[in-house]
């Protein structure tokens, strides 16, 4: 038996694991019905959407296997993350490779494998979507596509579901400092303000930067905002965080600009906000109207570019806010600028 070596970025790849939060959380109908499609166009009796962690794989869904997880050194899907494509091996037991695996010669049998990597947005592999059966085989050609779609469908729920727990966690944090904000002096009000606005340059930059071409103008379904049209709404946002904390009540609509200009206009309405809240100016407006509103419908239009940005097959490098270096006042695209942050 040949255990399947680490991948050249098995840090950041664990890393990227991490923080889609899965392992060891309970079934979801919507894995367990992708599953078991492709168990039943595969024509296969086991399928499973298997995470490869450090010394073990874990099963998030599975259909004709009772075990939840096995050890990472026997897992075929340790193979299948090092493939680009889909990994198969029609005959276990004429591949020297697996010959002598436990997985072959004892429960659940294994001859015939087939998994496809499970990647984020960041191309990192974490783990598969892999159908199995007891007798040596092969795929067809359609049956392949379609166990790469299902894997894609994966991802995408995988990517969704981390999306709706980031975007909690963030609005339990802008509860949190709202409330700090409203409780502190001044002082303590503005540095929640700045330290909140430079975060918005660090989301924003990884969702703006880097952009596919023709995204501006990507629309999801009629009737729905493009990106472009979305990053000008952005823009007014801003405008508009300025006006409240001076006390003026104004609103403009601005039209979508070119991507590079929209970026521009993004980081200088940035730049203007955090200026006005390191001056000496007073603050018109409570801390906490600025946070629920203009700066917290920010932060929601710029989650809706990254999803977009994922939807138009436009990877966006994930955040990390352990790793980020965050600081009050750093509101350019510098904030978000690449580094390694997993790893």
């Amino acid at each position: 038996m040949s255990p399947a070596p680490l991948p050249p970025d098995e840090g950041d790849r664990l890393e990227a694991l991490r923080l889609y939060r899965v392992l060891d959380t309970g079934a979801e109908q919507v894995f367990d019905d992708l599953t078991l499609l492709a168990a039943e166009i595969c024509g296969t009796p086991i399928s499973l959407v298997s995470l490869v962690d450090s010394d073990r794989q874990w099963f998030k869904s599975k259909v004709g296997l009772n075990v939840t997880e096995t050890t990472r050194d026997i897992a075929f899907c340790a193979h299948a993350i090092l493939q680009r494509d889909v990994f198969v091996v029609p005959d276990a037991a004429a591949d020297q490779r697996f010959s002598d695996n436990p997985l072959v010669l004892e429960e659940p049998r294994i001859r015939f494998y087939a998994g496809a990597p499970l990647r984020s947005p960041e191309g990192l592999p974490i783990g598969t979507l892999c159908v199995i059966d007891r007798t040596p085989r092969r795929l067809e050609p359609r049956q392949v596509e379609a166990l790469r779609i299902l894997g894609r469908l994966v991802m995408a729920h995988l990517e969704s579901r981390r999306l709706l727990a980031d975007a909690t966690e963030m609005a339990e944090r802008r509860r949190e400092a709202a409330a700090s904000a409203a409780a502190g002096d001044p002082a303590s009000r503005r540095a929640l303000l700045r330290h909140t606005v430079a975060t918005l340059a660090y989301r924003g930059g990884k969702a703006l930067r880097g952009a596919p071409e023709g995204f501006a103008s990507f629309r999801l379904r009629e009737g729905t905002r493009t990106p472009g049209e979305i990053l000008a709404h952005v823009g007014d946002l801003l405008d508009w965080a300025i006006w409240l904390g001076r006390g003026e009540k104004r609103w403009e609509d601005s039209p979508a600009l070119p991507w590079d200009q929209g970026t521009v206009r993004f980081f200088d309405g940035l730049a203007r906000l955090d200026a006005f809240l390191a001056s000496g100016e007073p603050l018109a407006a409570d801390p906490e109207k600025l946070f629920q509103g203009p700066i917290a419908d920010a932060f929601t239009h710029v989650g809706q570019i990254s999803l977009l940005r994922r939807l138009a097959d436009g990877p966006v490098r994930g955040e990390n806010y352990f790793r980020a270096e965050i600081e009050a006042g750093r509101v350019g695209a510098e904030q978000a600028a690449p580094k390694r942050e997993f790893g």
